[in-house]
């Protein structure tokens, strides 16, 4: 069985959830159900009220409910096993080349900026641009 069904087993749980809350909601509270129904208590998705009796209907049996939990085969199916979870880790080194690569070339952008700057005075200028060659040195190696 597959991760999907899983999903929808957890879903056709979560509506039927649902719908007891609001039905044990409404017998708890009856100023919640609409006065001009009080015999009904959840709308449907058209809008509808549904009777006690179509909403007791929604209600799986306990068959119903024991097929919807995954046997332990299938749960432990669903473990990734050590080698898809080292596939799904990232490679450290592949990162910090990345980042490293990336401020480099921001280093690099930034003294062609400082560097083209012509209302920056020239002392100034020739600080800046030293700093930054020895920043980009720096992480050239």
């Amino acid at each position: 069985m597959n991760r999907i069904t899983h999903f929808r087993r957890a879903g056709r749980l979560m509506a039927i959830g649902a719908a007891m809350a609001i039905t044990m909601t409404a017998s708890i509270s009856p100023a919640w159900a609409q006065p001009e129904h009080a015999s009904h208590s959840y709308l449907d998705g058209d809008g509808h009220y549904l009777s006690a009796a179509e909403i007791d209907a929604m209600i799986p049996s306990q068959e119903e409910l024991a097929a919807m939990i995954p046997s332990e085969a299938e749960l432990r199916a669903m473990i990734p096993s050590e080698a898809e979870m080292h596939a799904m880790m990232p490679d450290r080194e592949a990162i910090v080349a990345e980042a490293l690569a990336g401020a480099l070339q921001g280093l690099r952008e930034a003294r062609n900026e400082v560097a083209s700057e012509a209302d920056m005075p020239s002392d100034i200028r020739t600080e800046v641009l030293a700093s930054l060659d020895a920043h980009i040195a720096r992480l050239s190696r």
